[in-house]
């Protein structure tokens, strides 16, 4: 067996080409350069490199040639590079990504998109559910991850969130539920789900348990002994600023923004049917933060006092 990584210099994506390898499987994992600082990490855990580009239909026949499973992780979200835009990447990018494992006899797709309950009309949205009705579509065996919010992206500065900094920005009233979902989490059922023969269909993705923004915050003020300073997007001025902006990028990131104000709360039904258990969002912080859970008062004690 071997399993092809799209997306793989990206976390989520090397994080899933390393668990694969972890796992005893030869992995590929398709880059755009191969001195890139994730290719090399990815080379130093035996994951072979495949250079390749997705905006690239011509180069992707011969990348997906003679895998297995492919495992889809690329979106343009966060691109870097010039010419990487929604349309290209998780558009037309993904679509002829699928038609070259149809091609050439792939046996399974895994998919990571993201969670339904984040429903907002954006491009991203769009390209996304595109990409899993054509799989859904399609003669091959196929899994669709989606995962509720990454704690990793979500509690960032990139979102208005700095834990260093003690600000956050709170989108809505930042009393719904939501159920972050650690990026490793859903890595790891990505090798899982890429290892197995038939496809799972659609896996709503969340963790243990749901935790609204605020309470999120008073579980960082009691763990640090600091007050954060709080901003609040209402949910009105979100979907006003959608409504105002033509840029597909802006668009789509308000979009996510209005799946926080709104709340998306997720089982873990997931976790039991492939023996894994989800990682407490206490856990996440506590790697975000760089905190040695045996020198601080448990963050799980705070967030039982919290329910």
């Amino acid at each position: 067996m071997t399993i092809l990584v799209v997306g793989s210099t990206g976390t989520l994506g090397c994080l899933s080409a390393e668990a694969a390898r972890a796992a005893g499987h030869a992995v590929v994992a398709m880059v755009r350069d191969r001195q890139s600082p994730a290719a090399k990490r990815l080379q130093g855990a035996g994951v072979r490199l495949c250079v390749a580009d997705l905006k690239e239909a011509r180069q992707l026949d011969a990348a997906v040639r003679g895998t297995t499973s492919v495992i889809i992780t690329a979106t343009a979200t966060l691109s870097r590079r010039d010419g990487d835009s929604l349309e290209a990447v998780d558009g037309r990018g993904l679509q002829e990504l699928i038609t070259a494992c149809i091609r050439n006899g792939v046996r399974h797709v895994v998919l990571v998109s993201f969670s339904r309950g984040i429903d907002s009309d954006t491009p991203l949205a769009r390209f996304k559910r595109a990409a899993e009705r054509r799989l859904e579509n399609s003669a091959m065996q196929y899994t669709i991850l989606l995962p509720s919010y990454f704690p990793e992206k979500f509690m960032s500065p990139l979102v208005g969130f700095d834990v260093t900094a003690r600000r956050a920005r709170i989108y809505g009233d930042g009393t719904r539920p939501i159920s972050y979902v650690a990026t490793a989490d859903v890595a790891r059922l990505a090798a899982i789900c890429a290892a197995e023969p038939r496809g799972r269909g659609a896996i709503p993705m969340g963790g243990p348990r749901a935790f609204s923004q605020l309470e999120v915050v008073k579980l960082l003020e009691r763990l640090t002994k600091k007050k954060f300073a709080l901003e609040y997007m209402s949910l009105e001025q979100i979907e006003s600023a959608m409504s105002q902006t033509s840029d597909p990028l802006k668009q789509s990131h308000l979009g996510l923004y209005r799946g926080l104000a709104i709340g998306d709360a997720i089982s873990t039904d997931w976790a039991g049917e492939f023996g894994l258990t989800p990682t407490p969002l206490e856990i996440c912080i506590d790697q975000m933060l760089g905190l040695k859970r045996e020198k601080s008062k448990s963050i799980e004690q705070l967030s039982r006092s919290l329910s």
